[in-house]
């Protein structure tokens, strides 16, 4: 805020406020505004907790079929990270409830975290998703179903990418079942 104010100071800033007005993309900043909002809301009434109970409850139910319990959690997290735009919020938010799963199913929490970075970075069903896609959409050389087709490409590309990587990470030491 005050490297945005310096530059609009009489004799000093180099933008009036008109042209900075024209410039300012309020989609983003409304958009960071509303995710990080909704993410403390969550976590201070409780809906998060509520909701990572629930998810946990189904997707701990797979444990014994850890393949299948990897695929839901890539989609859940992409489901999750519909609500949750903010990246950095969303994974806050997730990585407690993936290490949670992790302990229910037998799973080594690591990896389950080490996925739900994964898929929060890879996987952008539209625009107001990140910042970055936000203003590159603002520009209009692209539409939202552009953005939602490469989303979809990424989210079956990442499942495959995770499937292979978990067997590299197992490999290394890092094995998905600790049992």
């Amino acid at each position: 805020m005050i490297g945005g104010g310096a530059l609009l100071l009489p004799g000093v800033g180099v933008l009036s406020w008109k042209t900075f007005e024209n410039k300012l993309s309020w989609g983003i900043i409304l958009s960071v505004g509303a995710s990080l909002s909704l993410a403390a809301a969550m976590t201070r009434s409780g809906a998060a907790a509520w909701l990572s109970q629930h998810v946990v409850d189904q997707l701990a139910g797979l444990a014994s079929r850890p393949a299948i319990l990897v695929v839901a959690l890539i989609a859940a997290v992409a489901l999750v990270h519909l609500a949750i735009t903010n990246l950095a919020a969303c994974i806050a938010l997730l990585i407690p409830v993936a290490a949670t799963i992790a302990e229910r199913a037998g799973l080594n929490p690591v990896v389950c975290g080490l996925i739900v970075t994964i898929v929060v970075d890879a996987v952008i069903l539209y625009p107001v998703q990140t910042a970055t896609n936000l203003l590159a959409y603002e520009t209009g050389y692209y539409s939202a179903g552009d953005v939602r087709r490469l989303g979809l490409g990424m989210l079956l590309l990442t499942m495959v990418v995770v499937s292979l990587t978990i067997l590299y990470w197992g490999w290394l030491g890092l094995p998905l079942t600790q049992r």
